[in-house]
């Protein structure tokens, strides 16, 4: 029987560090979504944070991948449809300009988020920083 190799992970070292339920929260939803190790070794190592991504823009992505797998279906049968020289039915023409204008509705949804979201945020000098006991490094 073969050994198994270890993996070439080159962080092998661990290091415990204990906090309280409170800071750990904060902690994980200031990393979100990024694992709170790599959050934490990004914070000690590097000085920096790693790049978090806004909630708006996970939804975002999410529904752009949805709107995408539609259109790739649709472009995918009228295609098909086209290279054997069929017939287009009525049926599938009004399913596809309905989907078309779902998307549509959707995008502008995703636009009037995006804006009212930049609305929302803090300038950077308000921003409230964290109660020194609460986390401090």
């Amino acid at each position: 029987m073969a050994k198994r190799k270890k993996a070439l992970d080159p962080h092998t070292e661990f290091v415990g560090i204990k906090f309280t339920p409170a800071q750990r929260k904060a902690l994980e939803e200031r990393a979100r979504p990024v694992p709170l190790s790599t959050y934490l070794r990004h914070l000690l190592i590097k000085r920096s944070q790693p790049q978090s991504v806004p909630v708006i823009n996970l939804e975002t992505y999410q529904t752009l991948q949805r709107m995408s797998m539609s259109l790739a279906q649709i472009d995918q049968l009228f295609s098909a449809a086209v290279r054997q020289s069929q017939t287009l039915k009525n049926e599938q023409i009004q399913n596809w300009f309905s989907t078309l204008q779902d998307l549509k509705a959707e995008l502008k949804r995703i636009g009037m988020s995006a804006i009212a979201a930049r609305l929302e945020e803090e300038p950077l000098e308000e921003a409230e920083e964290p109660d020194s006991d609460e986390f401090t490094l």
